[in-house]
């Protein structure tokens, strides 16, 4: 099949439609599980692996067969998503850059009238040592 009869055969609702419209829940970690399986995440999260202990194989003990480990499932874990932590570092890099950039122009503009001041003070130093050299010569 070609892409085109792909696409004219995908409903615009399929394509945008999610698994679940409900949030996850917190679980009593603070987590927000389920979403791999009856949930979905807020929009700036992403559902993540979180392996727990398969319901239905609670009955096993942990000490039953040595070597033996329990069957896990993948719950999921919302997460804060990869795309929205890139972008917070960015925005903190941004604006710590921003912040040098403004506190060096500020230091470059304040130094540079001190210069001024101090230059302007040793010219008239200057000039009245002159005025006091010619007024004896």
């Amino acid at each position: 099949r070609s892409l085109l009869e792909i696409l004219q055969n995908t409903s615009i609702e399929n394509a945008f439609a999610s698994k679940d419209t409900t949030m996850c829940e917190e679980d009593q970690n603070g987590e927000r599980v389920g979403c791999k399986l009856s949930c979905s995440c807020d929009w700036y999260a992403s559902c993540f692996a979180k392996l727990e202990a398969n319901p239905s194989e609670e009955s096993l003990t942990d000490g039953a067969s040595p070597g033996r480990t329990r069957p896990r499932r993948n719950v999921g874990v919302c997460s804060l998503s990869v795309l929205i932590s890139v972008m917070c570092s960015l925005v903190f890099l941004g604006g710590m850059v921003l912040s040098i950039l403004c506190m060096r122009a500020y230091l470059l503009d304040a130094y540079s009238e001190m210069a001024k001041k101090e230059i302007e003070e040793r010219l008239e130093q200057l000039a009245l040592e002159r005025l006091s050299a010619a007024s004896q010569a």
